[in-house]
């Protein structure tokens, strides 16, 4: 099975260990990356958690805008994912790949509870 499988595909190459260990350092850039992975998470969570929360909540202030304001919903959502698709999940999955995955995770998590922080303090003042 292993010799048909190769001969469809070929066969492997080498792992040389001295590739992985000695790894090319990132150069780094004016605006951290870290930075920018947290402005870009806190922004996509932040319109994934206001249009589902605010935009439920005004719909009750105005009945008759509630399918406009559902709908909307939907939409503001789609600007949260495609920033999660093109921007956060490629740099999640290359920090994963590249064994430091764990610097990142904090990063989103912290980049999140700000987010429902703000959203908290947001909803004190509506009322």
């Amino acid at each position: 099975m292993v010799k048909t499988l190769n001969r469809f595909f070929g066969k492997s190459k080498a792992i040389h260990l001295r590739e992985i260990i000695e790894r090319p350092t990132r150069e780094p850039s004016i605006i951290s990356n870290n930075w920018t992975l947290f402005v870009t998470n806190y922004i996509a969570g932040f319109l994934f958690s206001f249009s589902i929360t605010f935009l439920y909540y005004i719909s009750f202030y105005f009945d008759q805008k509630a399918l406009l304001l559902s709908s909307l919903t939907q939409f503001i959502n789609m600007f949260g994912s495609m920033l999660i698709i093109l921007f956060i999940d490629p740099r999640i999955m290359g920090a994963i790949d590249d064994g430091r995955g764990n610097n990142e995770i904090h990063i989103l998590t912290s980049s999140r509870i700000l987010v429902h922080v703000t959203l908290v303090i947001l909803l004190i003042f509506i009322k």
